[in-house]
Parts: structure tokens; C-alpha cells; sequence
């Protein structure tokens, strides 16, 4: 429906949903939504507000450092205008496999970005990434604690990153932590579109199983 809607778009608001459908897919929402195109099109943009212009300019390196792309990006043209996206983008490079001095690379995106999080509003899709790359690194506990950085109340990842949260509170053995960040996934998605129903079942079906564990 979402694309329907999208699809009649004029051109300034256009961009806009591209740069939705993206942080959507980045945080892990974006099923059903045609990213992939949505970051080709951003990436022919070289018009508009600059500091616009670079905020989706980074949406669309971090989409490709995501997915492997490992070609060279400047990530300081972004350090003004969109700030918590270079520090993503360095936190991505550093984690790609073979990458030089990774985990010190690491810990410093994970420093700055509890920097900017004191500094100014970030989105919340930069959580999950940290958390995703300290989670395959093999350390449950500093993933954790990203996924618990983020900032709180209603956004484009929310419903994910409670998900999110409660599997890896499960992980690092923290049940009574796991059981309350899925009670609170569950309460957003008691009204879940067709599409995620299975995904909602089956945390409820978790809930259940960690319950008869305490």
C-alpha cells in the first residue's frame, strides 16, 4: 500500500520516501519495500538543501557497506552535515572481514556514537548496526548494551529494536531483561499487518518458552 502511495509522489517528496525506504531497510523494517531502488535513485540526487543532499548520500554508503560494497568512501564529507552517519559508515568498514585494527576501530564508533547520542537526536537504525556488529564479533554483552543505547519513543525501528533486544537479552542470559523487551514488542504489534503476524507469533510463542524457564 505503502508503494502505491509512493509511487505518485512529485519529485521533493519522492526523495523523502527513498530516504525512508532506506533507514527502514537499514533497521531491519523494510520488508515488501523496493530499497535496492530507492538507493540507486538517492544516489543520483545532486540537487536540493545540502545538508539533505549529504544525509542521503550517506544513507546510500552505508546501504552499500552493508551489503560488502567495500570501495573507498569519504567519510569526513559527512562529519558536518550528517554526523551520525559517518560514524556508521567508519563502523561498517571497520567491521568488513579482513578489515586493519577492526575492534579498535570498533570500540571507538561505539564511543562516538554514545557521544552523539548525548549530543543530538540520531535515528534509530545506528543502534542495531552497532549492536549486529558487536553480535558477530561474539561479545553478547557490549551488544546489549547498544541496543539499549538507543533513544526511546515512537520511530522507524522501534518495533525491531524491541525484538532486537529481547533476543539478545535471551542470548546474554538476561531472562527477566528478554521477557520485558518482548512483553513491549508484543504490545506495539498486537495489531500486526498480515505480513508480520508470523514474526509476532513467534515471539509470543519466546515469551511463552522463557517463562517457563524463570
Amino acid at each position: 500500500a505503502a508503494e502505491r502511495v509512493w509511487s505518485g509522489l512529485e519529485p521533493e517528496p519522492a526523495v523523502q520516501a527513498d530516504a525512508l525506504r532506506v533507514e527502514l531497510a537499514l533497521a531491519g523494517e523494510g520488508t515488501g519495500l523496493d530499497a535496492a531502488s530507492s538507493v540507486e535513485r538517492l544516489a543520483a540526487v545532486r540537487t536540493g538543501d545540502s545538508t539533505t543532499v549529504a544525509a542521503n548520500a550517506c544513507l546510500v554508503a552505508l546501504w552499500r557497506a552493508q551489503h560488502g560494497d567495500t570501495s573507498p568512501v569519504d567519510a569526513e564529507r559527512f562529519r558536518q552535515p550528517a554526523r551520525q552517519c559517518s560514524w556508521a559508515i567508519e563502523l561498517l568498514r571497520a567491521a568488513a572481514p579482513g578489515a586493519a585494527d577492526g575492534d579498535r576501530r570498533i570500540a571507538a564508533a561505539d564511543s562516538a556514537f554514545r557521544n552523539t547520542l548525548i549530543l543530538e537526536f540520531v535515528p534509530r537504525y545506528e543502534a542495531l548496526l552497532l549492536a549486529r556488529v558487536w553480535e558477530s564479533r561474539g561479545d553478547l554483552r557490549r551488544a546489549l548494551a547498544a541496543i539499549r543505547l538507543r533513544m526511546y519513543g515512537p520511530g522507524l525501528s522501534e518495533g525491531c529494536c524491541w525484538r532486537e533486544e529481547g533476543r539478545l537479552a535471551a542470548l546474554a542470559g538476561d531472562t527477566a531483561g528478554a521477557i520485558r523487551a518482548y512483553r513491549t514488542y508484543l504490545v506495539m504489534r498486537q495489531d500486526a499487518e498480515p505480513l508480520l503476524i508470523p514474526q509476532r507469533d513467534s515471539v509470543r510463542a519466546e515469551v511463552a518458552r522463557l517463562e517457563r524457564r524463570q
